[in-house]
């Protein structure tokens, strides 16, 4: 099993402690190697006496279950209620005006020794497409991926690391209560003189985030983002590459260029980590599975 860790030494004059951090795709490795159970694994690092100091969990939504807009609009309009003095919206576009990433936080990071958490909220779907990455199947089906983020740090961590291994709360309800916590967004109601309420206290919450919430209440966050394999990969190039090709091809028998042969030309220096993960599993591929995917990929029943 390949895990990506970062191991940090400290210098002679401090104590003997290492600082381990697993990235999103350790995380994935992680999560096969312990069947996904989390909690054992949180019960396990706190009878080792580790101290965590900063765990995100996040929620990927594949159906635009809220609107990135929606959001905007509630909290310029002064809309909501949170725990967090602040809110900041970062947006990425082209020379056309065309949005190609969008970012929203509630609340920041804090040095103090108490920590903090923050609700970090982005186009995932874009940022793969930047990076020209194969997004998930279900982002591939969809054409939407959606993450909210909450990073949690120092105390506020292992508070959270707590709640679950000795409470007995699940992830999900976890993130939920968080996500609460952080920001309800609300709608205006009126007095039985029909006059808006002045205290935001007696607003009503919005329905749709109330759905939100209690959907990501009751789904397995502890589910990690699944490393990419030999029948998305194919996927991916019939729905998005095949069509490009072919249009390249037609081009080329009336330009006087043959685009294969120009692909077959390309030097790759190296493959990145994940490419390197898929093609090693696909070496352990039985050939006859290898020959269905291919002929799905010619079939387009992928």
């Amino acid at each position: 099993m390949i895990v990506d860790l970062k191991l940090c030494n400290r210098t002679k004059n401090t104590s003997n402690s290492r600082n381990y951090v697993f990235t999103g795709q350790g995380c994935t490795d992680l999560a096969q190697k312990i069947d996904n159970d989390w909690i054992s694994f949180f019960k396990a690092l706190k009878q080792l006496d580790v101290k965590i100091t900063r765990l995100d969990i996040a929620l990927d939504d594949y159906n635009a279950v809220v609107s990135f807009d929606k959001m905007e609009r509630k909290l310029k309009l002064g809309h909501y209620r949170s725990s967090k003095k602040s809110y900041n919206i970062v947006k990425q576009a082209d020379v056309n005006g065309q949005i190609k990433g969008y970012t929203l936080y509630l609340g920041s990071q804090s040095n103090s020794s108490t920590g903090s958490y923050m609700l970090r909220a982005y186009d995932k779907y874009a940022q793969y497409q930047y990076k020209n990455q194969i997004p998930t199947r279900e982002a591939i089906e969809t054409g939407i991926w959606q993450r909210y983020e909450i990073s949690f740090t120092k105390k506020k961590a292992r508070k959270i690391v707590d709640l679950m291994t000795e409470n007995g709360q699940t992830i999900g309800s976890v993130f939920m209560d968080t996500m609460r916590d952080i920001v309800e967004f609300l709608e205006p109601t009126k007095t039985q003189a029909k006059e808006i309420q002045q205290n935001k206290n007696r607003w009503k919450v919005c329905s749709w985030w109330e759905n939100f919430l209690d959907g990501a209440g009751k789904v397995d966050l502890g589910n990690p983002e699944k490393d990419l394999d030999l029948g998305r990969l194919l996927q991916w190039l019939r729905v998005s590459v095949v069509p490009s090709l072919k249009m390249l091809e037609e081009l080329g028998e009336e330009k006087g260029f043959d685009i294969y042969q120009i692909i077959k030309n390309i030097e790759v220096d190296e493959y990145s980590k994940k490419q390197n993960r898929l093609l090693n599993n696909a070496k352990k591929i039985d050939k006859s599975q290898i020959n269905l995917y291919l002929q799905k990929f010619e079939e387009g029943g992928l």
